[in-house]
């Protein structure tokens, strides 16, 4: 490699390392599109599968280091954990041109455990647990809320009772604490899957030699799986009935999975609509992103419809063909 070349991919890796810590610092507060947070791992992968696995790390220890300049131990901490395994399964994955799907699900499985020792690992490096800095997160961003209005009002033990931002605090980071297993299950799969979507995507389109990445537009969830996963469900339902301790977070978790699993098919089948209708890339993207932020539970109807009805098998049998991708 040349010293021009190796120059410029120099400060390639340090500008997304960068970028990516400032973009976390700055979002991971902002409700609804902090989402977006997802997709960081996905510029490491392309990094690595692209430039190596050196350089890979020199990008992450820029971010690490500007995550730690402007959000202290904590910051470098999250993301170490969260995103590092991401980053090593799936780019591991696409350099041994393996399944995309198992690399994605082999992905989610690590984030999982990752956010679980995420938990103790902090009370182990501070002494305090993670949900003390959750709330006191939450308390500063609900002082400068109107505490009497829309959703806020909902939590106060009486109607018309004054509430506090450190009571609202206090009360969210309780519920908190009961939905950890499913938002770390439903954040491990959306990790997993998003970013082998988006850097497979990204990186064919590079040229790299990986397997190949199915189109978007064509993904849907096995029959078999599908019906695995609602056996799961009748049999947390029923713990649940019957009052058995812990059934209730068991079935919350596995209809949390559902509801995302189903979200994304049904993203998928508003895909392949967009596209049968002509419509643009970029127009298509920005629906597809409002839709997923604002109109999840429709999107979850629609992926469940696609999978009773076949809808996109039926369009495509109705317009006599394929499309490509």
């Amino acid at each position: 490699m040349s010293d021009n070349k190796s120059g410029r991919v120099l400060l390639e890796v340090i500008g997304y390392g960068a970028l990516a810590a400032l973009l976390c610092r700055a979002l991971v507060m902002a409700p609804l599109i902090n989402f977006v947070l997802l997709l960081t791992p996905t510029p490491f992968i392309m990094i690595t599968v692209r430039r190596g696995w050196l350089w890979s790390a020199v990008s992450i220890g820029v971010a690490l280091a500007v995550l730690y300049l402007t959000g202290g131990v904590i910051a470098v901490l999250v993301f170490a954990v969260l995103v590092i395994p991401t980053v090593v399964i799936l780019a591991w994955f696409f350099k041994r041109k393996s399944d995309a799907f198992y690399a994605a699900l082999a992905s989610s499985v690590v984030v999982a455990v990752a956010g679980i020792l995420l938990v103790q690992a902090v009370k182990w490096a501070t002494g305090r647990e993670i949900f003390d800095y959750i709330q006191q997160a939450l308390r500063t961003l609900f002082s400068t809320t109107d505490m009497n209005a829309g959703i806020f009002s909902m939590l106060r033990p009486q109607q018309g009772e004054p509430i506090s931002p450190e009571d609202m605090a206090v009360a969210v980071t309780a519920i908190f604490k009961i939905m950890l297993p499913s938002m770390i299950m439903i954040l491990s799969l959306s990790a997993g899957f998003i970013n082998m979507m988006a850097a497979g995507r990204w990186l064919k389109k590079y040229g790299a030699d990986i397997s190949d990445i199915q189109p978007f537009h064509e993904w849907a969830l096995p029959n078999d799986a599908a019906k695995g996963l609602l056996s799961i469900a009748v049999v947390g339902l029923v713990g649940m009935l019957f009052g058995i301790s812990g059934f209730d977070m068991v079935f919350a978790t596995i209809m949390g999975v559902l509801n995302f699993i189903f979200a994304i098919q049904g993203l998928a089948t508003l895909d392949y609509i967009m596209i049968m209708s002509n419509m643009s890339v970029v127009a298509r993207t920005a629906l597809m992103i409002l839709n997923f932020v604002i109109f999840q539970l429709m999107l979850t109807m629609l992926g469940v419809a696609e999978q009773i009805f076949h809808i996109r098998r039926n369009i495509k049998n109705r317009y006599n063909g394929g499309m490509d991708s």
